[in-house]
């Protein structure tokens, strides 16, 4: 009698776990369903068609596309794991619209066609952006810029190397074992990223060695180009992007430029007067204090209360300078920043920031921008093309069912 109630509970606890397998199997391929019907891709497969070969039928550019998608939303890292999914997943195979499978040749040459044609892609990404503009209208109203590395599929210690356009670059980091760098090998995705929404404008590929602060006006231009009503109140950006060229792009941009801006060597001062917060010093080089801000003089500032050792002047005494100075922001828009740099609003600003650093980690982790077997500059940046495609298609779906919070994620995140 115990065996048989033992069986029972085991039988039960299979048939839930079924059930529950069964019905996220059903979500999963019913929110595919979504993405697909939101893709405006009839003109990029009009174009594909017009470079097919003559002669036998082949399989439907549509499934293809359809399959290539779809392996960039479940996350599979390569053409084999989308075929195998495909063999084992027949719900997901007539939705791509296959009857039977192609070898993962075919495939193969899909990528390389659709290799040729990032604009048509490009065009794609940005006409789901427009959809999500729709629902949300102040979507780019606060950006920010940051690039991450994507690696190369190939050994860079083999020679001849496999992928010459590849290259290496640095990043601090603390868990590196030598001079707190750990080295890189591949490509960089530089992106402008809404950071109240936590969702990618646009993006720019180049090698990994391309300097980060350069790539500023080129990822914004192409932003405006893609989107007319792009015109961002704010610019986020690490020491990175500092520049006194990328603070006088924003600022004619009508952009507030929020960029932390590098250290001096040894902490000296910045024309032997001022913090890297742009805090005016007072002789005895004390940081002065915040007392108002005026539209017509700018910021007043005076010496602290306290009042400072003046070396030379008082031997073991203190002098209270009672200095006072009006700081014009305009007169050096990367020192002072358009919004003071040592104020809460700057500082507000400032902590959105990591909003486009966990853009790019949904992208690695869950939309297979780490996950590749390409190489070569043009399969880079068609395979981030598709991550980010994959990504703003699954926000525009989750938008629509009342799912704003998992815009990121196909599936709950679980802890």
């Amino acid at each position: 009698m115990a065996v048989s109630t033992t069986k029972e509970v085991y039988f039960q606890v299979a048939l839930q776990h079924y059930n529950r397998q069964t019905r996220f199997a059903q979500d999963l391929l019913g929110q595919l369903a979504a993405i697909f019907a939101s893709l405006d891709d009839s003109t990029l497969l009009a174009r594909l068609q017009e470079y097919r070969p003559t002669g036998r039928q082949g399989y439907p550019l549509k499934a293809l596309w359809r399959a290539y998608v779809g392996s960039f939303v479940l996350n599979l890292p390569h053409t084999n794991a989308l075929i195998r999914r495909l063999e084992d997943d027949d719900g997901f195979r007539h939705l791509c619209g296959f009857g039977t499978l192609p070898h993962r040749t075919t495939f193969n040459r899909f990528i390389l066609r659709l290799s040729r044609h990032p604009d048509l892609v490009e065009l794609c990404l940005a006409q789901l952006t427009g959809q999500i503009k729709a629902l949300l209208p102040d979507l780019g109203e606060e950006t920010a810029v940051d690039a991450t590395t994507v690696r190369s599929h190939c050994a860079p210690s083999r020679k001849p190397i496999s992928d010459p356009q590849a290259s290496w670059t640095a990043k601090n980091s603390t868990q590196a074992k030598r001079g707190g760098k750990e080295w890189r090998h591949g490509y960089k995705v530089h992106m402008i990223a809404d950071v109240n929404y936590g969702l990618p404008l646009a993006h720019v590929v180049t090698t990994a060695s391309r300097n980060d602060s350069p790539e500023l006006p080129t990822v914004f231009a192409k932003t405006e180009s893609l989107y007319p009503w792009f015109h961002p109140s704010a610019v986020i950006a690490d020491r990175g992007y500092d520049s006194a060229a990328n603070h006088e792009f924003l600022r004619g941009k009508d952009a507030v430029p929020v960029i932390h801006i590098r250290r001096n060597p040894r902490g000296a001062l910045f024309e032997g007067i001022y913090t890297e917060k742009g805090v005016p010093t007072c002789l005895g080089q004390i940081p002065m204090e915040f007392v108002r801000s005026d539209p017509e003089r700018g910021h007043l500032y005076r010496c602290s209360p306290e009042g400072c050792r003046l070396a030379g002047s008082m031997r073991g005494g203190i002098r209270h300078c009672d200095t006072e100075v009006w700081e014009d922001p305009t007169r050096n828009v990367r020192l002072f920043g358009t919004i003071r740099r040592d104020g809460p609003e700057w500082k507000a600003l400032y902590a959105k920031r990591q909003a486009i650093e966990r853009v790019f980690k949904s992208m690695k982790e869950s939309r297979r921008l780490e996950r590749h077997c390409v190489r070569g500059l043009r399969q880079i940046t068609l395979h981030a093309m598709m991550s980010a495609l994959a990504f703003q298609a699954t926000a525009l779906v989750k938008l629509r069912t009342g799912q704003a919070e998992m815009m990121r994620w196909m599936v709950r995140k679980v802890a």
